[in-house]
C-alpha cells in the first residue's frame, strides 16, 4: 500500500514539474531570435501601358506593405487577441522583405498593401481606327491596388512570393472610384 501511495505521489510530482516547465502565459514570448522568425520576400509590379506588345511590367518605389501574424497563432494556448504587424516599403525594383515571428508548426501571415495613384494607357476603341490599323491611345487616371495572398510560414523559413501585378481602377471626373 505504501508503495502505491509513493508511486502516485512521485507521478504527481513529475507531472507537476512538467507543467511548471511550460511558458508563463503572462510573460511575453521573445520572437527576436532568428530561429523564431521567418523572412518573406515579394515583388509588386504594374502594367501602365496596355497598348504595348509584349506587355511591359514596371515597379514603383515606396509602396507600403504590411504583414500581420495573429497572436493566437503564435501561442494557441494564449487568450491574446490582436496581431503582430510590421511594415516596409518597396525598393526601386518593386521588391520588399519582411521578417515576422513564426513557430515550428507554422503561422499564417496576411498582407495589406496601400493603394497608389497613377495612370494607365489603353486603346481608345470609341474612336475610329488609325490609318495603320490600330486605335488611338488614351491615358486614364486612377489607382493601383495589390492583393498579396496570405502565406503559411514556419520558423527559420525564407519564403519568396510570386510577383503580384496591381489592378488598375479608373477614377471618374470627380475623382471618385468608378
Amino acid at each position: 500500500m505504501k508503495k502505491k501511495i509513493f508511486s502516485a505521489m512521485a507521478l504527481t510530482a513529475v507531472l507537476m514539474g512538467a507543467s511548471c516547465a511550460k511558458e508563463d502565459p503572462a510573460k511575453p514570448v521573445d520572437y527576436s531570435a532568428p530561429e523564431k522568425q521567418a523572412t518573406v520576400t515579394g515583388k509588386l509590379v504594374i502594367n501602365e501601358n496596355l497598348t504595348l506588345s509584349p506587355q511591359k511590367y514596371t515597379a514603383k518605389e515606396g509602396i507600403t506593405v504590411i504583414a500581420s501574424v495573429r497572436y493566437s497563432s503564435l501561442n494557441p494556448s494564449s487568450s491574446s487577441s490582436g496581431a503582430f504587424s510590421t511594415s516596409t516599403t518597396t525598393n526601386s525594383k518593386g521588391e520588399f522583405t519582411l521578417t515576422v515571428p513564426a513557430t515550428e508548426a507554422g503561422v499564417s501571415v496576411s498582407f495589406a498593401v496601400n493603394d497608389i495613384e497613377g495612370s494607365q494607357t489603353t486603346s481608345d476603341t470609341n474612336k475610329p481606327k488609325l490609318p495603320g490599323g490600330g486605335y488611338p491611345t488614351k491615358v486614364e487616371q486612377g489607382k493601383w491596388s495589390f492583393d498579396v495572398p496570405s502565406k503559411n510560414v514556419q520558423s527559420g523559413q525564407k519564403v519568396i512570393l510570386e510577383s503580384v501585378v496591381g489592378t488598375f481602377s479608373q477614377l471618374d471626373s470627380a475623382g471618385d472610384d468608378v
